[in-house]
């Protein structure tokens, strides 16, 4: 099962979703994609929110990833070239 880490370290820096659910593949993972959302081996969703800028990196892809099956499920935050944990949801 991956975990949260794990799915946004393989996505950190692609903005393309279709990209994205490649990598995964690459990396071993089931990844099918739904909407704006990637769900990897049935236990995570990678959540595309669109482009993010910033003064200093300029232009990177944002994502929330979080496990489905979790209690509760720690959500990651992946920015422009680093993913940073959020904590559990509230």
């Amino acid at each position: 099962m991956p975990t949260s880490q794990q799915v946004a370290d393989v996505i950190a820096g692609i903005s393309h979703i279709g990209k994205a659910r490649d990598a995964l593949r690459d990396a071993g993972f089931r990844a099918v994609i739904a909407a704006n959302r990637i769900t990897v081996d049935d236990e995570v969703f990678a959540l595309f929110a669109g482009i993010g800028i910033d003064p200093v990196a300029g232009r990177y892809p944002r994502w929330l990833v979080y496990t489905v099956t979790a209690d509760p499920g720690d959500y990651v935050a992946v920015g422009p070239a680093h993913a940073a944990t959020l904590g559990p949801a509230s």
